[in-house]
């Protein structure tokens, strides 16, 4: 598929998982490498937070930003949550847990999108520049 964009997204949770601060942190790159958005933020600490909500956070915040850019797509959107990816490529239910909520954010937005999206699972090691600014955020 040929794409317009490519977003790596991440999350964490700390210093504990769960019930840790969340930072979330994601970069959006154009077809040359050029990064075209970028950014990451925190949630104070609290009993619903975890891994997954962070992750789920990450990616949303991405597609919106994307959405405000007004590119045509299609955006690739690259993870190390096999979790997120796999919910959202329809591999896996969601059932329940305190990312549920922020699932549900995401789907909303998912659901205005004119562009179509790809979701791709990869390794950690690939995903090393959105990790650190997900861990930025917790600093």
């Amino acid at each position: 598929m040929e794409y317009d964009a490519v977003c790596y997204f991440d999350g964490a949770c700390g210093p504990v998982n769960p019930g840790g601060t969340v930072g979330w942190g994601y970069t959006i790159r154009d077809r040359n490498g050029d990064t075209i958005a970028e950014d990451f933020g925190s949630l104070p600490p609290s009993k619903d937070n975890s891994n997954n909500v962070a992750e789920y956070l990450a990616a949303a915040k991405a597609v919106v930003a994307y959405k405000r850019l007004n590119r045509p797509g299609p955006l690739v959107m690259k993870g190390d949550s096999q979790l997120v990816v796999k919910q959202m490529k329809g591999e896996w239910s969601a059932k329940q847990g305190s990312y549920m909520p922020v699932y549900r954010k995401l789907l909303e937005v998912l659901w205005t999108c004119t562009f179509p999206l790809e979701w791709t699972w990869i390794p950690r090691e690939q995903n090393t520049h959105a990790d650190a600014l997900s861990k930025r955020a917790l600093s």
